[in-house]
This record gives structure tokens, sequence and C-alpha cells, in this order.
């Protein structure tokens, strides 16, 4: 529940990063070459930090990792069954 409420706060704290960016340099008129380099700078940055967040699902990778570790056990378990069952028939050929 924490790394959701975190990932939550920081996903509407860089939009806002990405809303006031964006309403500064179009209302101020700030297009210097060292503002350029701020503003393209916090544009970036707010917009890798927003994607982070959505793409790891709030911050609840642990959730993804689990399920995919279950999924990959649950696969070894099948190839595992499959080997023994043929070995079995394998043996009841040979006698």
């Amino acid at each position: 529940m924490k790394t959701r409420i975190a990932g939550t706060s920081t996903f509407l704290v860089a939009f806002g990063l990405l809303l006031y960016t964006v309403f500064t340099a179009i209302i101020k008129n700030q297009w210097s070459s060292d503002m350029f380099i701020i503003i393209y700078g916090s544009i970036t940055l707010s917009l890798f930090a927003m994607l982070y967040i959505y793409w790891t699902n709030f911050g609840n990778i642990e959730r993804k990792m689990n399920s995919t570790q279950r999924q990959n056990k649950l696969i070894q378990s099948q190839i595992d069954f499959e080997r023994i069952r043929k070995d079995i028939v394998q043996k009841k050929l040979n006698k």
C-alpha cells in the first residue's frame, strides 16, 4: 500500500511539474538558451517519471514479479511432470 501511495504521489508531482513548466514557458515567454535547457530538462524529467510510474504499475513491481515467478514455476513443474511421465512409460516398455 505504501508503494502505491508513493507511486501515485510521484506521478501527480511529475504531472504538476509538466503542467507548470509548459504554463511558465508559454505565459512568460522564456525561450532564451539558458531557460530552454531548464524547460526541456523539466519536461523530459517529468515525462520519464510519469512513464516509469505507469510502467511499473504505480510502484507495485513486486506483484508483477511474483506473478511471473509463479508462472515460471508452473511451467517448470509441467516440464518436470512430462519428463517423469516419459520415464515411467519408457520403464514400462523396457519390462
